[in-house]
């Protein structure tokens, strides 16, 4: 009993550590300062987040780097493309929009359904130099005007969703689990957004409702001059929702070309992981977002 206990705390103690030393390495390389309710953006004001949220924890001893890979895909493709029109659909707390600067002349629109990150998000986007080309929207990005169920996790906010509660995982951390529900508003981001003719920029992670936030934005995304986006997938919540990772692959083909994120390598028919992200482009040749002297496409 007691070498159990023993190697539990051993255990926890080596997660802890390779989390602080992973921490440590993402200030050095994104430029941020972990510091009390917040993570300081040096040069992009600050992220705020709520430390009785295990995500809002672990974004802390992060260093406001959780998904570096995303993050620095996402950096390297605003600096290279200069967007018009920027969209983070299922914000969370601004972990991959707020990572960069932006010119002024950029449109960033922000879309959380979950209501108690909105003054995070809030204090967040006033903090930043560039406060003024950021809009909020707290509602659910979907398929048509109306309202749906939102299962809010209190427990992880990340794994907040349309399609039920979300099983407890590794990755959430210690304590039990707390659902609730609550009803939001619902709207396509063809309604609320107009990208015409602009280069736009894109991130869709909302745990499972990908194939109706696609639905929303078709006129968005083919009326466009050009965009990336990248857009997280995982087949359980997918199926949960009706649909698949196939079927989202298939939709996204349809706007441009998909390449699986993890490698850069294109993807047809070929089986698919149960959980990754897709980097879809349009109008945008994968090997003109090659750093000089770069072996990687990005």
């Amino acid at each position: 009993m007691h070498t159990t206990k023993g190697f539990h705390m051993l255990k926890t103690s080596f997660i802890t550590l390779r989390a602080m030393a992973s921490g440590l390495r993402h200030a050095f390389r994104f430029r941020t300062i972990p510091w009390m309710d917040r993570v300081i953006l040096i040069g992009r004001g600050s992220m705020y987040v709520s430390r009785r949220d295990n995500r809002g924890r672990r974004i802390l001893a992060m260093a406001g780097v959780t998904q570096p890979n995303i993050s620095s895909l996402w950096h390297a493709l605003s600096a290279k493309m200069t967007p018009d029109v920027i969209l983070d659909i299922g914000a969370n707390y601004g972990e991959i929009a707020f990572c960069t600067t932006y010119s002024n002349a950029t449109s960033v629109h922000l879309f959380e359904a979950n209501p108690y990150l909105e003054k995070y998000l809030q204090q967040s986007i006033q903090s930043r130099p560039d406060c003024g080309i950021f809009h909020l929207h707290m509602c659910a990005a979907s398929s048509s005007v109306g309202i749906v169920s939102l299962t809010i996790d209190k427990k992880w906010s990340g794994t907040s969703s349309l399609v039920g509660e979300i099983g407890d995982s590794i990755f959430k951390g210690s304590g039990e689990g707390q659902f609730e529900r609550a009803e939001v508003s619902s709207i396509p981001i063809d309604t609320v957004v107009n990208c015409a003719s602009k280069t736009l920029l894109f991130k869709i992670d909302v745990e499972g409702w990908e194939i109706n936030v696609l639905s929303g934005m078709s006129r968005l995304l083919t009326e466009s001059k050009s965009f990336a986006g990248i857009v997280e997938f995982d087949e359980r919540n997918l199926a949960r929702a009706g649909g698949s990772a196939n079927e989202l692959r298939q939709s996204l083909s349809s706007y441009g070309k998909v390449y699986l994120s993890k490698d850069f390598l294109p993807t047809y028919n070929e089986d698919l992981p149960a959980h990754g992200d897709f980097l879809v482009l349009k109008n945008i040749d994968l090997s003109q977002l090659r750093s000089p002297g770069s072996k990687r496409p990005i």
